[in-house]
């Protein structure tokens, strides 16, 4: 029996996510925190993400009753699960975690540093969701299969279209939306309909 894909086990992985959070408001929030991680290029702060307010992002973070714990338990055995899987007979898997290569990753192009929250749990859950932003991209990266030289960038960016892509597309009607008025003064005018599949 062949392993699956990492694209689906990452899919299962954030459904499983998403499942932990109590609420609908809750699950559209996290995937929006994740979202701006990896479109934020370093400079993921609240207030610029498009889908949800900063106020939403804040209570999500520092307010919310959802379990932080859960969320880690689900992404410590989904690494070690795909490690394990991918372990040769006869050997046993090295871990070697570059610690220092993370953090610098990490804070550059997934805002490690911009958490700005105003409880301990608001920070804990930023680094949390962070580490998961830069997973993410990785696991993008290993999926596309091109080994030659990883663009922390580009793989944020293709995990975005690849596991997120409603995000992104609310993201890119929003800031549409706010060139109704150059439209308008080109005699052009943005309409966005919905079809029923």
């Amino acid at each position: 029996m062949s392993p699956k894909p990492i694209l689906s086990q990452v899919d299962e992985l954030l459904s499983t996510l998403k499942d932990l959070m109590p609420t609908i408001y809750q699950k559209e929030t996290l995937e929006s925190i994740i979202g701006l991680f990896l479109d934020g290029q370093g400079n993921a702060v609240p207030h610029h993400c498009q889908t949800k307010s900063e106020s939403a992002i804040s209570r999500f973070l520092n307010h919310y009753n959802w379990s932080t714990r859960s969320l880690i338990r689900t992404i410590r055995s989904f690494i070690l699960n795909l490690v394990l899987s991918e372990r040769r007979k006869g050997r046993k898997p090295i871990l070697q975690v570059i610690i220092e290569g993370f953090f610098k990753t990490a804070k550059h192009q997934f805002s490690l540093h911009r958490f700005g929250q105003k409880t301990l749990l608001g920070v804990y859950r930023w680094l949390i969701l962070s580490f998961l932003s830069y997973m993410l991209a990785y696991l993008s990266y290993l999926h596309n299969g091109n080994f030659d030289n990883l663009d922390w960038y580009d793989s944020a960016q293709k995990a975005l279209v690849l596991l997120l892509p409603h995000i992104l597309l609310l993201s890119l009607i929003r800031r549409l939306k706010l060139l109704n008025l150059w439209f308008y003064e080109h005699g052009l005018e943005l309409c966005l309909v919905r079809c029923k599949m």
